[in-house]
């Protein structure tokens, strides 16, 4: 994984993630003033764009996005306000009828351009991509070679909140395919692992550049 903050001007915050060949941008503006049609007396409107994706795919990832955000954005702090979202795809890394490897790479951009902009969190979610094969095997991070074959049985995107350095609470279980409940708890539980490691590796890839905006949880 390779993580940039701070690449956009005339933003409060950005972040590039790239997780082997997908590669993701996101800007993020605000808190900020808000259109009176848009305002929530209560909290901060969420306002989420995703480029280039369009049709069903584009719809599922600003769906999943937003949840995920929603979980961990402190929106109560900001009422009346607008935090606007702009997600795009460089790179997919992956055939257009999958959707895994951009929508966990996507979220993980769009946390960190978060924390970049210095929006108020209670939590940092991280998610990763994984399928189950044939021969049900667990694979992280699938390229294109595995995608475009026949092996590939299901496809899933996971992620949880940090706190403490362990993932802590479930945001996110897109599962397509063929699979067991055995295997689908099997798969939690692997990438519980795999977003703790994910986690360990973004602090000290961002340093103390970041750590300055946002107190992590140690």
């Amino acid at each position: 994984m390779e993580v940039k903050t701070g690449i956009l001007e005339q933003v409060d915050g950005s972040a590039v993630w790239t997780q082997n060949i997908t590669k993701v941008i996101c800007s993020v503006s605000g808190p900020m003033e808000v259109k009176p049609r848009d305002e929530i007396p209560d909290k901060a409107t969420l306002e989420l764009v995703v480029r280039p994706v369009s049709g069903l795919s584009k719809i599922l990832i600003q769906d999943r996005i937003s949840s995920v955000l929603s979980s961990i954005i402190l929106r109560h702090l900001h009422p009346r306000s607008l935090i606007q979202l702009v997600v795009q795809v460089l790179e997919p890394g992956e055939p257009s009828f999958y959707t895994c490897r951009e929508l966990a790479t996507a979220i993980n951009s769009a946390v960190v351009a978060l924390v970049d902009a210095a929006v108020p969190l209670q939590g940092v979610a991280i998610a990763t991509s994984l399928v189950i094969t044939t021969d049900g095997e667990y694979v992280f991070d699938p390229d294109l070679d595995l995608l475009n074959s026949n092996d590939v049985k299901s496809n899933h995107v996971i992620g949880y909140e940090m706190a403490n350095g362990h993932a802590e609470r479930l945001l996110i279980c897109e599962s397509n395919g063929s699979f067991t409940e055995e295997q689908l708890f099997e798969a939690l539980n692997k990438a519980s692992d795999q977003c703790e490691g994910l986690y360990k590796n973004l602090r000290s890839v961002i340093g103390e550049s970041i750590q300055q905006k946002f107190i992590w949880k140690q």
